[in-house]
């Protein structure tokens, strides 16, 4: 459908920049048009949703806090960037992905793994 001319990688490589990423959220955005034309022919006659958009805000607030609170905590107990293991720091340098490397710079250094927290 997509005439992409090669199979799509499914496998998780820790980055959401993958081919099969965009491909899941074109489908998502897909499925909310749907959902908004079929909503909105449905729901002809009403003329506003003050209910729902309370509802709505306190769930996208709720979500968006925990999200932060899970997001800080990570940071700060140092699981998100563990320290490197001794695997990787003998794997060679030209093998290494750039995000690896990243992740293993911020996993090494104490200031570096808590600075984003702090500055949250």
């Amino acid at each position: 459908m997509l005439h992409l001319g090669y199979g799509v990688v499914i496998a998780f490589t820790g980055s959401g920049n993958r081919i099969y990423d965009y491909i899941q959220l074109l489908c998502f955005f897909l499925l909310a048009a749907f959902a908004t034309v079929v909503w909105s022919l449905v729901d002809r006659r009403r003329t506003n949703y003050r209910q729902l958009n309370r509802w709505l805000r306190f769930y996208v607030r709720i979500t968006l806090a925990g999200t932060m609170i899970g997001y800080g905590s990570y940071k700060v107990i140092q699981s998100q960037f563990p320290p490197p293991t001794l695997y990787r720091l003998l794997e060679p340098y030209g093998q290494s992905p750039p995000m690896t490397l990243l992740w293993t710079l911020m996993g090494a250094s104490k200031s570096y793994n808590l600075l984003p927290a702090l500055l949250k």
